[in-house]
């Protein structure tokens, strides 16, 4: 089997989708030069995995993945606010901010990250920014789009329970990046009553 691209991460729910979908609609006309994601791409990255021999995901990943999710109870998280990576000069990375039950949410990411250290995967050296990717620039914007976009820090798209982990193939495409879903896990801590 050939290699695949592959990241882990925390699906969205399609309200949360379309109310983020709404919004960058209403931008577009300001920055038509501005690669937008496709709403149903969004997702909270957990660990990028890059380019992995597709038999490891049954034979080492999927099998141990669930055990280190037991831990972790549905998390609660709010869609909200924008920003930027990075933070200062020309923005190459737009993003939607994630906010909520912020510690179990790194806590998990940390757990992830740690599993897939113990397969050789390096750890990450950034701190875990929980984020929604929107946008890619290529060129600086028109100062009316920054102005909006400064403007929007407070916006909120809504809540949600992250409630499953997903590991996602990703096949570039000149539209930009298309996803399918490998495999789906719960976060399932079990209550001691």
């Amino acid at each position: 089997m050939p290699p695949i691209r592959s990241f882990v991460a925390i699906p969205l729910p399609d309200t949360i989708k379309k109310s983020i979908q709404d919004w960058m609609e209403s931008l577009q006309k300001e920055a038509p030069s501005i690669r937008w994601k496709k709403p149903e791409s969004l997702h909270v990255t957990l660990k990028f995995l890059g380019t992995v021999e597709e038999e490891r995901f049954e034979k080492e990943f999927y099998p141990g993945f669930s055990r280190i999710l037991a831990a972790f109870d549905p998390i609660k998280l709010y869609a909200k606010g924008t920003g930027q990576f990075p933070e200062r000069g020309k923005p190459p990375l737009l993003w939607v901010g994630i906010s909520g039950e912020l510690d179990p949410l790194k806590q998990l990411a940390q757990a992830v990250g740690a599993f897939f250290e113990g397969h050789g995967f390096p750890i990450e050296k950034r701190s875990f920014t929980p984020h929604l990717t929107i946008a890619r620039l290529k060129e600086k914007p028109s100062s009316g789009f920054l102005k909006r976009w400064q403007e929007a820090k407070s916006v909120s798209f809504g809540d949600f329970i992250a409630d499953r982990v997903l590991f996602f193939k990703s096949i570039p495409a000149k539209t930009g990046s298309v996803y399918t879903v490998l495999r789906e896990f719960e976060l399932k801590k079990i209550r001691q009553p």
